[in-house]
């Protein structure tokens, strides 16, 4: 569910019930031998849903192509900062995590030196206001907060558990904090949390319920030995 370097320089990647060590640690303190490996999701993690906003982080354009593969002829780039829409989410034979545009695919994260995927390319965005499903689940592990109102700093009034399932009759952009919230019946819930002070993008909190497969969701298989 994500993936973060750690004070030595570690990658470690969250799971349920705690974290996981991408690489073991050699006797000089780096990266070494790598312990888990990508893998493609479950095949019924492959059913299209509804589509999801992303905003493009590189600092360069990143690339649509024709296929699902890298090795897919171009067809046009997307600038840092330009916001799109994907209808999927798919591994390819690299373990590589691609979306599907109107027109192609874009990788989620770059391809690292050692083949396996590095930094983010694009991070979720919001849809715009009015736009998307209103049938939703908490995908966030802490579950969600249903607000007194559309200001998210305003009282709780109850917590969503992860895995719950609601339907919200009105989306609105709470301008402020730039954050996309969902009425409920007796409150709000945000659709991600707004972005923190160091800079690293926000999290989402719910997803669409007919989505399968959403952002942020990795599978991995223990290497060997």
């Amino acid at each position: 569910e994500e993936r973060c370097l750690n004070a030595e320089g570690l990658a470690r990647l969250r799971v349920y019930d705690g974290w996981v060590s991408e690489h073991l640690r050699s006797a000089l303190g780096v990266p070494s031998e790598e312990i888990v490996e990508p893998v493609a999701a479950p095949e019924e993690v492959h059913s299209r849903g509804c589509p999801l906003f992303y905003r493009v982080v590189h600092t360069e354009a990143i690339n649509v192509r024709a296929g699902l593969e890298l090795s897919s002829s171009s067809l046009r780039s997307l600038a840092p900062g330009c916001v799109f829409k994907a209808t999927e989410r798919r591994h390819n034979s690299e373990g590589l995590a691609r979306l599907r545009t109107d027109d192609g695919w874009v990788s989620e994260r770059m391809r690292s030196a050692w083949g396996v995927p590095g930094d983010y390319l694009v991070e979720p965005a919001l849809a715009p206001e009015g736009a998307g499903v209103f049938l939703y689940r908490v995908v966030h592990a802490d579950g969600a907060v249903v607000g007194s109102d559309l200001d998210p700093s305003a009282p709780g009034v109850r917590m969503l558990p992860r895995g719950a399932v609601f339907r919200a009759r009105e989306r609105r952009l709470w301008e402020p904090q730039h954050v996309m919230r969902l009425r409920l019946d007796d409150g709000w819930v945000s659709e991600c949390s707004p972005r923190s002070a160091d800079g690293s993008p926000p999290q989402l909190l719910v997803l669409p319920a007919v989505e399968a497969e959403g952002p942020g969701l990795f599978f991995y298989r223990a290497a060997e030995g």
